[in-house]
């Protein structure tokens, strides 16, 4: 290690540059390098850094990484028509890189609908919420395409030529994702994916 642009010599015994601090140790002298002998930068690193930050990586005040793992689903959930009943499964996921989030959301019923084109559900409580493109974010309005299907089962992609997308609501109060049919179909498995921007 090196500090300061300056190589380190061992201290004396007994001694080192580093303070005891509570929850860890201190380095007050300057730049600290790792693989670097001119640090230029509080910590600065040559080589592969290995992070192990419980779902969560920020640096400064820009986070930067988040898992939020599998959970349950609990957002409003419509459909026209007959819609399905007795949820069996319902998760989500997201992943947020930078300014990108990747979410899916995966729902299984029991009991079948009836005649089923169009499912929306408002967007997972605690996801990131996505910033709409300039000119898209009025009611109704259609801000992001995205990937998704309705099935009579968990083993069917059904109701011919499908399109999913995520927008804003009605009165443009918040977001929800939304998949369409072209052909009505008995539903008992919705599926979301979708990747979008934040601000």
């Amino acid at each position: 290690m090196y500090g300061s642009g300056l190589h380190f010599t061992p201290a004396p015994i007994g001694q080192t540059q580093w303070d005891d601090v509570t929850g860890g140790i201190n380095y007050a002298g300057g730049n600290v390098g790792i693989n670097k002998a001119l640090p230029t930068v509080a910590l600065d690193v040559v080589g592969v850094l290995n992070v192990t930050a419980n779902d969560k990586f920020t640096i400064g005040s820009t986070q930067v990484f988040e898992d939020s793992g599998e959970l349950t689903y609990s957002g409003t959930i419509t459909w026209d028509a007959t819609p399905p009943t007795t949820i069996l499964n319902q998760t989500y996921r997201w992943v947020r890189i930078g300014k990108m989030v990747s979410l899916r959301i995966n729902i299984k019923y029991n009991v079948a609908g009836v005649t089923n084109t169009i499912a929306t559900v408002t967007l997972p409580a605690g996801a990131p919420i996505p910033q709409d493109p300039s000119g898209f974010g009025n009611a109704n309005d259609v801000a992001v395409m995205a990937t998704g299907s309705i099935g009579t089962n968990t083993g069917t992609i059904s109701g011919g030529t499908t399109k999913a997308f995520l927008g804003q609501n009605a009165t443009a109060t918040g977001h929800i994702c939304t998949v369409s049919l072209n052909t009505a179909i008995a539903a008992k498995a919705f599926r979301f994916s979708i990747d979008y921007f934040i601000a």
